[in-house]
């Protein structure tokens, strides 16, 4: 049976709010105090990876190994600048796909 989007939906959440989790809020910190978005850049390209391996994945042992590339990213749009202090959320699903490529938002 095909999959649908939601089968393969991913997430994660940053905690930056949490006072406990200093040791994120400076993984993604940048000399002057800002978010670095080279490593949310990282992160989308992860998560994008994440959901397309979990779109395709075959529970068939006997199936061969997948090769997941990321071919070209049309646009990344912040709905609002994020910041350290608040919490965040990535998320992504797949919205197309063809006999050998796939988009995913």
């Amino acid at each position: 049976a095909p999959k649908k989007p939601e089968d393969s939906a991913q997430s994660v959440a940053y905690a930056f709010s949490d006072p406990n989790n200093s040791f994120m809020r400076d993984k993604y910190r940048n000399p002057w105090g800002h978010v670095r978005p080279g490593r949310f850049l990282e992160d989308l390209d992860a998560l994008a990876g994440t959901v397309a391996f979990e779109h395709c994945r075959s529970m068939n042992p006997s199936d061969k190994p997948l090769h997941i590339v990321t071919a070209s990213v049309d646009r990344i749009k912040y709905m609002h600048r994020p910041t350290l202090k608040d919490d965040l959320v990535l998320s992504g699903r797949v919205t197309w796909v063809g006999r050998s490529s796939m988009e995913i938002q």
